[in-house]
């Protein structure tokens, strides 16, 4: 990763226009979560366990195939999240009513305490991309991933 990311550090406007898309966006992607595990591991958790919990803190009482699609990871992941919270105190299953072969998961009063800080942490990230760029540059940005994302998924 320092190759690509010394290739990036080191590149004029001439040479960016000419890099491939997929290289710059893998390594901010890695940078990016890299960076926000530092900042999770501040409230104990990995980034999908963030995720997961901020999930549960929008929507409760959901399915592992649920938090699967809300969080943009497989059920094998979810499961060995949820597997983890549970044992945080922060998310705990509970039968489905409707089918009882299927759980349900649900956030716990510690684990909301916890998903509040990560949302802090949310925040605070936030804050520092604005002192760095400034707001209109990073409302652009924002706008232009949307696009981007928008065009990647039509």
């Amino acid at each position: 990763m320092t190759d690509k990311l010394d290739l990036i550090k080191n590149s004029d406007e001439k040479s960016i226009e000419d890099m491939e898309l997929g290289l710059l966006l893998s390594t901010a992607f890695y940078s990016f979560t890299q960076y926000l595990n530092e900042y999770f591991e501040e409230a104990g958790l990995t980034l999908t366990q963030a995720r997961i919990l901020f999930t549960l803190g929008i929507k409760d009482n959901v399915s592992v195939d649920y938090l699967a699609e809300k969080t943009y990871s497989n059920k094998s992941i979810v499961t060995k999240s949820i597997k983890v919270l549970e044992q945080k105190g922060f998310a705990k299953k509970q039968i489905n009513p409707l089918d009882n072969r299927k759980k349900l998961i649900t956030i716990t009063d510690e684990g909301r305490k916890v998903q509040l800080k990560s949302q802090q942490i949310d925040l605070k990230i936030n804050e520092e991309l604005k002192e760095q760029y400034g707001l209109k540059e990073l409302i652009s940005f924002k706008k232009y991933l949307k696009k981007f994302i928008l065009i990647l998924n039509e």
